[in-house]
């Protein structure tokens, strides 16, 4: 009398992907560490792929050259292109951003997906500035600056006042 035991494929286990930060206006590429870390399949299976099954809403995935679209999901990235995989967030924004993904052990997804979840830090914008042409001198001359002649002409993204000017 034989017993015979079929071993089972057991589905891969992952976990959010957390640990990304990027600089306002600035954007980062991912690595397949990002993913294999967060990747367990208790057969020993490798990560084969991931799926891309969300946007995000503050900026974008860009796959080697192609911008990943809403329209095209989900979108299945093998894990040997990962490292193409690029996020850009929207210019002059901050916080919090998330994509879902799941991954493939070569053919069998993970049993519920998970967020890519990035963090994009806040960084302080140069302030800009226009001509400011109010007058014509004469050679030797001079002329009187009032502040008000620049307050209509500055702006800041982040809303801070005008306090200084510097002429050079």
């Amino acid at each position: 009398f034989n017993i015979t035991v079929n071993s089972v494929n057991n589905v891969p286990e992952i976990a959010n992907v957390d640990q990304r930060n990027v600089n306002e206006d600035d954007n980062f590429l991912f690595n397949l560490a990002d993913f294999n870390n967060k990747f367990f399949d208790a057969d020993g299976t490798l990560l084969d792929s991931i799926r891309i099954e969300s946007v995000p809403k503050r900026g974008k995935l860009v796959l080697g050259t192609d911008t990943i679209r809403q329209v095209a999901l989900p979108r299945k990235i093998q894990s040997s292109i990962i490292g193409t995989l690029r996020y850009i967030p929207d210019a002059n924004i901050n916080g919090k951003d998330t994509v879902s993904y799941n991954a493939f052990s070569g053919g069998d997804l993970a049993d519920a997906s998970k967020l890519i979840i990035v963090t994009i830090n806040p960084v302080n914008d140069i302030p800009t500035i226009s001509d400011v042409i109010r007058d014509t001198l004469q050679e030797d001359g001079s002329v009187a600056l009032s502040g008000a002649w620049f307050t209509g002409v500055y702006s800041d993204i982040e809303a801070s006042p005008l306090t200084n000017i510097r002429i050079t």
